[in-house]
């Protein structure tokens, strides 16, 4: 089973001492888990053009401090959305991240669905709703991927951080699609079923 490390801080004393992060690493032997040159995705949500809902850089900073000095091959990884946005691809969305400056935490940014969000694996869960689901193509190549969220409100599951950004933030744009044919067939089964 994997392992999971929460963390609580508030953000007044997150940037009062935002090494805070780096100490407890070395507390939770992450070393211990990952090795020298292992590929180790940091997701995050590079924000939206015009906005500020997006994690500071000095509260990564220590995060890709603790991971250089074991040797990991570390970068930021986030995948495109459906809806138009500067997320919609992958050359925009790299220069969205430049321009909320994430470029200067000084690693690569890459975007794990490819180039128009069409790069992904398909894979078999036999569940009640779906029989299988599609997750970027990065996800077979990473040995680890750290999720470091903020918390937002979200119109489909309200109050949302690190378990959406699992649920959606790792997920092919083939997704979207494909759950958008199913609410519209939700919709009209729905009116169907009230005539």
């Amino acid at each position: 089973m994997s392992s999971v490390f929460f963390f609580s801080l508030t953000l007044e004393d997150a940037l009062k001492n935002p090494h805070f992060l780096f100490n407890t690493l070395e507390e939770s032997n992450l070393s211990s888990l990952i090795k020298k040159n292992d590929f180790v995705g940091i997701k995050v949500h590079f924000g939206e053009k015009g906005n500020t809902s997006y994690l500071l850089l000095k509260l990564l900073s220590p995060l890709i401090k603790y991971l250089k000095r074991i040797g990991a091959e570390v970068f930021l990884s986030d995948t495109t959305t459906l809806y138009r946005s500067q997320r919609t691809n992958t050359v925009d969305h790299i220069n969205l991240a430049y321009q909320h400056e994430f470029g200067k935490l000084g690693i690569p940014i890459i975007i794990g669905d490819g180039l128009k969000g069409n790069d992904y694996i398909e894979i078999n869960i036999n569940k009640k709703h779906f029989s299988h689901c599609f997750i970027a193509s990065i996800i077979k190549d990473l040995d680890y991927i750290i999720f470091v969220s903020h918390p937002t409100g979200h119109i489909l599951t309200g109050f949302s951080a690190t378990l959406k950004n699992i649920g959606i933030g790792r997920a092919s744009r083939v997704v979207y699609v494909r759950k958008i044919a199913l609410s519209n067939v939700l919709r009209k089964l729905l009116k169907e079923i009230t005539l």
